[in-house]
């Protein structure tokens, strides 16, 4: 197996993960695990979230796409965003991943702003610097502003978890809720799981 061959078998498994959580959970449990998914697996929370929002039914970008937009190659596209040295960024690589490589500064560049102006969205602190990776700066965003990035208020998101304020606080940093976050959403299928597999032993 060559090493781009590798590289493309190792993207498709968190794509196998999405897929299997799809399979594992019903109704709103399928959001819930999409999102951890995208946190834990894909290591691109917020990229993921946004695209989703911005592009509900479109197909995933990739860094090719991307570029061709731009009018440049894909060498010169990563060039531009620092993620030319990235092994685990070609041509194919999802944008929503690629995305997460990128340092805060590139980023803000990427999305047309400036870095105090994606700071203040995502209420990062000055712990965030703008040399940091955005799939690390991104576990610095606090638990109210993590609901913004789903397109849900703070309320809802802790209904569809199951979970209080008390125990998530909002401000509460993305690094240290997700523990939590990950529990209630197994907590959640397996109930799902247990009321599908209910009426079948009945049967």
């Amino acid at each position: 197996m060559s090493e781009r061959q590798a590289k493309k078998q190792r993207k498709v498994q968190p794509q196998e993960k999405v897929k299997a959580a799809k399979k594992s959970a019903t109704g709103f449990n399928v959001f819930l695990a999409l999102i951890i998914v995208a946190a834990i697996v894909i290591g691109g929370y917020v990229i993921y979230n946004q695209y989703k929002i911005k592009n509900p039914s479109m197909d995933p970008e990739t860094v090719s796409d991307r570029a061709k937009s731009e009018g440049i190659s894909v060498e010169e596209f990563e060039a531009k965003y620092g993620i030319d040295t990235v092994e685990e960024v070609d041509g194919d690589t999802e944008m929503t991943v690629a995305s997460g490589y990128m340092s805060l500064e590139k980023y803000a560049e990427f999305e047309g702003k400036t870095v105090d102006e994606l700071k203040a969205e995502f209420g990062f602190s000055d712990d965030v610097t703008n040399d940091m990776m955005m799939k690390e700066a991104q576990e610095y965003i606090p638990m109210s502003k993590a609901a913004e990035s789903m397109g849900v208020d703070y309320a809802s998101l802790m209904q569809m978890y199951g979970l209080t304020e008390e125990e998530v606080p909002q401000d509460m940093l993305f690094k240290d809720a997700k523990p939590i976050l990950e529990a209630a959403q197994q907590k959640l299928i397996a109930e799902s799981q247990a009321s599908e597999e209910a009426p079948a032993e009945a049967e």
